[in-house]
């Protein structure tokens, strides 16, 4: 399919589309949608640390006891 005819039926300018095309594939932007990282790396390993510990704490236990 050409260029011109992608652009046509996406409704994408053809000068957007050709200068994708000819970019290097690793200078691309990268769009999440609304998602974005809200904690680093380290606070992530935290609290799935926490969590795990908490769980192997209470596992077993009823709401009565």
């Amino acid at each position: 399919m050409s260029c011109n005819i992608v652009a046509t039926t996406y409704k994408i300018p053809e000068a957007t589309l050709g200068r994708y095309l000819n970019a290097d594939t690793e200078n691309l932007p990268v769009h999440a949608g609304i998602f974005r990282k809200v904690f680093c790396l380290e606070h992530l390993e935290n609290t799935r640390n926490y969590l795990t510990e908490i769980v192997q704490r209470v596992s077993g236990l009823t709401n009565v006891e």
